[in-house]
């Protein structure tokens, strides 16, 4: 749930960004890519500390 709700927000954050015009297209990738780094990495850290 954490997650998701991070993700969807930064994409909503640079949506509204880009559809002002401060936001490059080259920006929102990185910021994808980026959030979709942190989501694996926060489900990798939650199904460690599980399996304790």
């Amino acid at each position: 749930m954490q997650n998701i709700v991070f993700s969807l927000g930064v994409k909503a954050i640079f949506l509204a960004l880009g559809a002002v015009g401060v936001a490059t297209m080259w920006e929102a990738v990185f910021a994808d890519v980026g959030v979709a780094i942190i989501a694996i990495l926060n489900a990798m850290r939650v199904m460690n500390t599980k399996s304790i």
